[in-house]
């Protein structure tokens, strides 16, 4: 017969270069910037967020390697400020990862509740646009497409999106209405190069070849999850395994990518034929023979059974075996061959027949199987030998229709003498014996006879007799319950009665648990003994069950229901699985029966608590926004927790004070819950009990911030909102309450003025804003180099003369001699020197050296100057 074998699979060539490069990551943001970055740098482009909704402590940052948005009360963004290049792809895909915190409201669920994330992207700037896979978000606070809602964690794909343009911005948004609730964004990632299909493969199979996976015949590292055209239908899904055996050559296709997005790479299936090696026909030899195999067919061979290689080998197998060859051409492609070669053993002839014989007779001895000759050693050569003790021992030789001749072992045969038995056995009535192999109730004689294989029979006579036993009466089975109950068992037939598990006759005892089997005996004159049983079963008593002890607020209703048993009575008028309302605390008891009559009991004991007042004040009741308002409880009782809500989306768990900020104007409804400490909630709520008024925001621009002796008039320009009246602070010591005033300023020694606007509401909510005007200006001075201090009235001191722009309390004059000394000092700008020296008459005539130091009102700026005069006289 002949075998194909499905051998290795060779590849012929692996050398076209793929379509499609694997994709590239264009921009890449992990957000490790440090916490509470609104701004960063990824890839070499700048991105930014903006969180218009948010409130103080609302937050939309970079936060421990993430960018999380907590409480947004809206929608916050993020996207890229610098543009992404995406001229070199047709197609982009972008990803990011998502983690909701917190318990996140779906959409359609009402404003201020659906929490999403929306992606958008926008090609040239023509404009934002969704993704294919996003989907509508109904509701108000919502009404646009989203690809997250609710609770979700996992990264989020686009899929493969054509850009077609040069430039692409994306944006991230969310929302979230809670502290409690936050989104995660993390790795957001933007490629470019859409789905890869490999390159073009070919492949030579053999026919009886091992099935292969097409895609790894693929070069370029093609995209897994495409499929798979050609002739045949290949299986393994992506993998695109082919058959040889079963598929057609040619070739093959492999697509991935979707719409748009595909790519496509082929592979050319070849199939060789396999060669047809032949060995032979089956051979039959006898065991100790040898056997020559010759195979054809193939240029090359392999033999199993470790007899090597070639086209001929010797065998010489001790029991049947098969030979397999396996020839391969030269194409490489292989098939095999076996021949069976088949060991006829040596025939083992067994003789059966009885090797005992009766005196005087003979053995009749016979072979097991049929052969075509037979030679006994007593010279009989027919399948049936008659032998004796004369002839041991006794043998067969035999040759089968192979031509194969054995010898059977030696056997003796003996011979036997006849035998014969009588007997008597007895059984008391009820009992029974086993005679000849059989088990006997019934007087009388039974006879065996024994043949054996030669013909002597021997005999065996036993005469059976049967003894009347005495027939007692335990009486009828009894049953009761698990509580106590005797009962007394009485036999009867007999005058002397033996119970067992401790009975006495007629005495009451307490049986256990369960059914327990009693037996009462007596023996007779003849020592036979008469029995007979009772059953006594003791059922066991229902546990009742009544509930777990309750605790129940004043009006609510209970059903109590027992269980354990099959019907129930419950005192104080309650009947089992009706609805009550208990006034009072009390405990109920309950009577269960059970099927069997037995009875259990169970009690309950039922807490009722009365409802508490509620009584709670705030310290402040109107107001200006924001208003802060201190809230006393003053409820008496046994409370477990409270919940304070303000009607300013704030709410409180505490049993104690506290207090609320109202930002917003308005009337708020404030309620109080309390829960007793055992489980009661009574609720009161203050309606319109808080009113908080606007505050108004007060702002002014002013013609000038800087004054000097030239531009020392200010116009002031009142931008406030909501304000009704007034009140300026010129910070020079001025007032006015003309919405829109103009001051003039006297331009001095003051460097600075500070200008203050109180804006107040129609209901005396106030504001203020300030600005500062500073003074000073240019620095204008001179000081002349002679003067002539001769007693008339003209010229008569030396000294620096300031317009403005110095410090007059900074301010310091010193005049030198030729020889260095000091003959004059002034820290008073109005003190100049009058050309004496001190303790003495007025200085001769000729120049002096001057020093000044002085500090100037715009910038602090230390001035020092020198110079010299001219005395003359």
């Amino acid at each position: 017969m002949q075998l194909l074998l499905r051998l290795g699979t060779f590849l012929t060539v692996l050398f076209l270069v793929p379509m499609f490069v694997t994709s590239q990551v264009l921009f890449l943001e992990t957000f490790d910037e440090a916490n509470g970055a609104t701004t960063g740098t990824a890839s070499g482009l700048d991105w930014s967020v903006d969180c218009p909704t948010c409130l103080s402590g609302d937050y939309w940052e970079v936060q421990n390697g993430v960018l999380e948005g907590n409480d947004t009360n809206g929608e916050a963004e993020w996207l890229n400020d610098d543009l992404i290049d995406v001229s070199t792809c047709g197609f982009v895909e972008v990803s990011f990862d998502i983690q909701s915190v917190g318990n996140m409201e779906a959409c359609g669920t009402g404003c201020n509740s659906a929490d999403w994330v929306r992606f958008q992207y926008n090609v040239d700037g023509a404009g934002w646009m969704d993704p294919p896979n996003s989907y509508f978000c109904s509701g108000p606070c919502s009404g646009i497409n989203v690809v997250v809602d609710g609770d979700y964690t996992g990264t989020y794909n686009t899929g493969c999106l054509p850009v077609n343009g040069n430039n692409l911005q994306i944006k991230i948004s969310v929302q979230c209405w809670a502290g409690s609730e936050s989104w995660q964004i993390d790795n957001v990632s933007v490629s470019c190069g859409g789905a890869n299909a490999g390159g073009d493969g070919s492949l030579s199979l053999c026919e009886a070849g091992n099935s292969v996976n097409l895609l790894n015949e693929l070069t370029g590292n093609p995209d897994s999850g495409g499929a798979w055209t050609g002739p045949s239908n290949l299986f393994g899904g992506d993998l695109g395994t082919f058959d040889p055996s079963s598929m057609v050559a040619g070739q093959y296709t492999y697509t991935v990518g979707a719409g748009s997005c595909t790519n496509s790479a082929n592979v050319d299936v070849i199939i060789l034929p396999t060669p047809s090696v032949t060995v032979g026909v089956d051979t039959v030899i006898c065991e100790g023979s040898s056997l020559t195999l010759n195979a054809s067919g193939a240029t090359s061979y392999s033999w199993s059974n470790g007899l090597g290689n070639g086209g001929t080998v010797v065998v010489s197998p001790n029991t049947t075996t098969t030979y397999s060859v396996e020839g391969t051409d030269a194409n490489g492609c292989a098939s095999s061959d076996d021949i069976l070669v088949t060991v006829n053993q040596l025939p083992t002839p067994v003789i059966t027949g009885a090797t005992t014989y009766c005196s005087g007779s003979f053995a009749v001895l016979s072979v097991a199987s049929p052969y075509s000759s037979y030679s006994w050693s007593n010279g009989v050569t027919t399948a049936t030998a008659n032998v004796n003790a004369a002839n041991n021992p006794i043998s067969v030789t035999v040759t089968d229709a192979a031509g194969c001749s054995g010898t059977s072992s030696d056997i003796s045969v003996v011979e036997t003498p006849l035998i014969n038995h009588d007997s008597i056995v007895e059984i008391c009535q009820g009992q029974s014996v086993i005679i000849h192999g059989t088990v006997e109730t019934t007087a009388g004689v039974y006879s065996q006879t024994f043949p054996s294989a030669s013909g002597c029979d021997s005999t065996s006579n036993v005469t059976l007799l049967v003894k009347a036993t005495p027939s007692i009466n335990a009486g009828t089975d009894q049953t009761v319950c698990n509580d106590g109950t005797q009962v007394t068992l009485n036999g009867s037939g007999a005058t002397n009665f033996s119970w067992n598990n401790g009975v006495q006759d007629g005495v009451p005892f307490t049986p256990t648990l369960g059914v327990t089997t009693y037996e009462v005996s007596t023996t007779g004159q003849n020592g036979c003994v008469g029995t007979d049983q009772v059953n006594v079963t003791v059922n066991p008593l229902p546990i009742v069950d009544a509930g777990a002890d309750q605790t129940l607020c004043l009006g609510d209703f209970i059903t109590l229901n027992g269980t354990g048993a099959t019907s129930y009575v419950w005192d104080n008028g309650v009947t089992n699985g009706v609805s009550f309302s208990p006034v009072l605390s009390n405990t109920y008891t309950v009577v269960g029966t059970d099927v069997n009559g037995c009875v259990g009991t169970d009690s309950i004991f039922i807490l009722v608590e009365e409802a508490p007042s509620i009584v709670f004040e705030g310290d402040i009741l109107s107001g200006c926004a924001p208003l802060e308002v201190n809230f006393t409880n003053n409820s008496l009782g046994n409370f477990a927790n409270a919940t304070w809500m303000f009607g300013n989306g704030e709410v409180v768990s505490t049993l104690g004070n506290t207090s609320s900020s109202f930002t917003n104007s308005g009337t708020y409804d404030v309620t109080l819950s309390l829960t007793t400490s055992g489980g009661c909630v009574v609720t009161k709520t203050y309606a319109d009990y808080i009113v908080v008024d606007n505050t108004p925001s007060a702002s002014f621009l002013t013609s000038s911030t800087s004054l000097n002796s030239f531009n020392s008039t200010v116009n002031f320009n009142n931008t406030s909102i909501g304000g009704v009246n007034y009140s300026w602070d010129f910070g020079d010591g001025t007032q006015s309450n003309v919405e829109d005033p103009v001051h003039t300023y006297e331009v001095g020694i003051s460097s600075n003025y500070t200008v203050e606007l109180i804006a107040e509401s129609e209901v005396g909510c106030t504001d203020t804003a300030t600005m500062e005007l500073t003074t000073g200006g240019e620095l204008i001075y001179y000081i002349p180099n002679a003067f002539t201090p001769d007693g008339d009235e003209f010229n008569q001191t030396f000294q620096p003369v300031f317009t403005e722009g110095f410090d007059p309390f900074d301010y310091t004059l010193l005049i030198f001699n030729r020889w260095g000394e000091v003959v004059f000092e002034s820290h008073d700008v109005t003190i100049g020197w009058d050309g004496t020296y001190p303790n003495s008459t007025g200085l001769n005539a000729g120049v002096y050296t001057w020093k000044v130091e002085f500090k100037t009102m715009a910038s602090d700026e230390r001035i020092v100057d020198t110079g010299h005069v001219n005395v003359l006289r």
